[in-house]
């Protein structure tokens, strides 16, 4: 037995702690009335036109791709437009993930690739890499850094979770963002 789900969003939190729980032969309760998620709250009550159905191509690291596209699609309300990854060793986990949200998985370790997806695809949001950044700057689209590489400049100066209730928060704030400014 091991723990599969891996907690980034709210649901996937709750998931984890059960199944952490169920291994360890302990009651889930207690972990999950530590609940302090606002995110399904703040989704419910920020203007729709703000969230709701908006175009988000997701690509990086495999494990936070396909769960940054179920947090943007159940928990946020987003249009997963497209998936991909840099790496080929989850390219079977991609390609499932992308058919449950209808599109074509993008594995690839050539970013000019990613960047004739965004172009083409026109999304209204990038999750990528540091590379997405760039790309999507070019192209004058909102992004998030959600997956390495990295640079110094995408960490905030405070404490920023990106797993856990907590981290659900996190998301919620930092995919937001560029999309209501």
């Amino acid at each position: 037995p091991v723990v599969r789900t891996v907690p980034i969003g709210y649901n996937a939190t709750r998931e984890f702690i059960a199944e952490v729980a169920k291994l360890a032969g302990i009651d889930p309760a207690p972990g999950l009335a530590a609940d302090q998620s606002h995110l399904p709250w703040w989704s419910r009550s920020v203007d729709s036109s703000s969230l709701t159905g908006k175009r988000v191509f997701i690509v990086g690291d495999a494990t936070h791709a396909i769960a940054a596209a179920r947090v943007a699609k159940e928990e946020i309300g987003f249009e997963v437009v497209g998936l991909g990854c840099y790496n080929r060793e989850f390219a079977r986990e991609l390609r499932a993930a992308a058919e449950t949200y209808g599109v074509e998985p993008l594995i690839t370790d050539d970013y000019l690739e990613v960047e004739a997806q965004i172009a083409a695809l026109q999304p209204e949001l990038v999750l990528g890499t540091q590379m997405e950044r760039h790309i999507a700057k070019r192209l004058g689209i909102g992004c998030a850094v959600i997956s390495a590489p990295v640079h110094v400049q995408d960490f905030p100066a405070r404490y920023a979770p990106v797993m856990g209730f907590e981290g659900a928060n996190v998301l919620f704030d930092t995919w937001v963002h560029p999309l209501v400014m």
